[in-house]
């Protein structure tokens, strides 16, 4: 006769308890997943791509992960680009003695 080690753990708003199984031999099943939300249908507006560059290919890219890659991305390239100009404007100001006015007009 084996025993096995259960932990409970709190599901959902209603505070009930659900008994999970902690050891890999269990005679329990595993609860499925919830389904998820109903997928768009690719059309014009829904289709992941930019300007002509379209395509079953890009479609896949089409989720939550990408997004906050890239816009992570393009945060750090941006930020970057801002942080290297502003050192490279204050030593062109510095070498050439402009003033910090005429490079503000500049900009």
């Amino acid at each position: 006769m084996s025993k096995e080690v259960y932990a409970s753990t709190v599901v959902g708003d209603e505070d009930k308890e659900q008994a999970v199984p902690l050891m890999k031999n269990s005679s329990m099943t595993k609860v499925p997943p919830e389904p998820c939300a109903t997928e768009l249908e690719v059309t014009e507006d829904t289709e992941c791509g930019i300007g002509f560059i379209r395509g079953q290919f890009l479609q896949r890219l089409a989720n939550k992960n990408v997004y906050v890659f890239l816009y992570g991305l393009t945060g750090l390239v941006l930020s970057a680009t801002w942080t290297y100009s502003n050192g490279t404007l204050t030593t062109v100001e510095k070498r050439f003695k402009f003033p910090s006015r005429y490079i503000g007009k500049q900009i």
